[in-house]
């Protein structure tokens, strides 16, 4: 289990996280649910993202996910193609 001190997400967070699996930036990827913790950060350090949008949110975030997806089954979908 990898484990991080930070408290909050952080491009550390996911540098650390790569380099103790031993993957490249540019061969990940993050799916999440939140824009704004979800997307920015895990960009800075070169991974792609998904975000998974199940529901309007009303959110207006400058960060901007690779790819929106609104249910885990179209991600395999995605995958194929990356």
């Amino acid at each position: 289990m990898l484990k991080s001190t930070s408290a909050s997400p952080s491009p550390k967070i996911f540098k650390n996280a790569l380099a103790k699996l031993g993957v490249d930036a540019s061969k990940a990827i993050f799916v999440g649910d939140t824009t704004d913790l979800d997307v920015a950060d895990q960009h800075s350090v070169g991974m792609k993202t998904v975000l998974i949008k199940r529901k309007p949110s009303g959110e207006d975030s400058v960060a901007r996910p690779d790819i929106v997806i609104r249910s885990l089954t179209e991600l395999l979908m995605i995958l194929e193609d990356w």
